[in-house]
Order: C-alpha cells, then structure tokens, then sequence
C-alpha cells in the first residue's frame, strides 16, 4: 500500500480511439501550443500531452493548486469501442513536499520524544503531520472528482 495518493480506473468508451484522441486533442493545450483568440480559453479544459494512444493531462486552472492530479491515461481499441485506463496521481513537485513535511514533522517527533522525554510536544509534531496529511489527501480526493466530471464531459 502506497501512502502516496493515487486512484486508477478503467472506461469504457463507444468512440474507437483515433475518435477519442482526436477529442481530447480539441480540448486539450500542450505546452508548446498558444491560443490566438483569448476566447478559446472556455473550449480548453485540460493541459498537457495527447499522443496517439496515451494521454497524460492536468486540469486547466485559473488559478494555481498544488493537490490538482496529474491524468495518465492509455487507450486501446476494442470490437464495440474503446477502453481507457486511467491514473490519476499528485505531480511530482506535490508529492517531495508531501513527503518532506511527513518527514519533517516525524524527526521533530523522534527529537523531542527520544532524547527529552517531551511527550507533549512530540504528540503535537505528530498530530500536527497527521492532519498536513489528511488535509492533502482529502485536497487530492476533491481535485480527483472535479478533474473526474471534466473528464466525463469531455469523453462524452
């Protein structure tokens, strides 16, 4: 079991994957691509990369938020359609502040439980990690169902 948070899951589609694809390119803005008519803005719903089976996108923002998950995704052709597997993960820059305050907050629990006996405040060090901890994870789980019905519109 992994403490970092993620969530996999598969759909089914009745558009063949060149169909899908080419949806969620009309969607979707790469990196290196810019809008000429700022009005388009409302037609793009996600950012990133759409290959020619895979996809890997982020929900577009107009502003920022760390817990926002990063959407990889593979498609494959079936007889009546196509099914898709998707991830949806923390970006890897959330993810070495996830862990570095986890860390943080468990040393400061070992330094003042070991050597000063300070139970107190190595329970407060704890209590404190443990909430940074549900509040990103419960973040995450928000983001994960708002980039779910995004995703929902836009294979529709």
């Amino acid at each position: 079991m992994s403490w970092i948070p993620y969530l996999t899951e598969t759909r089914v589609s009745l558009y063949d994957r060149a169909k899908l694809i080419q949806r969620l390119k009309n969607i979707s803005l790469s990196p290196e691509e810019t809008l000429e008519n700022p009005e388009d803005r409302n037609k793009i719903f996600f950012n990133g990369y759409v290959r020619e089976s895979s996809f890997r996108l982020s929900l577009a923002l107009r502003r920022p938020n760390n817990y926002i998950p990063l959407v990889c995704g593979d498609v494959e052709n079936t007889s009546s359609g196509s099914i898709i597997f998707i991830t949806y993960k923390l970006f890897p820059g959330t993810v070495r502040l996830l862990t570095f305050w986890s860390a943080i907050s468990f040393l400061f629990t070992l330094f003042f439980a070991i050597p000063y006996q300070a139970y107190w405040y190595a329970a407060i060090s704890f209590s404190l990690g443990l909430v940074n901890y549900i509040i990103s994870l419960e973040n995450f789980k928000a983001q994960v169902r708002k980039t779910q019905r995004a995703l929902q519109k836009a294979l529709e």
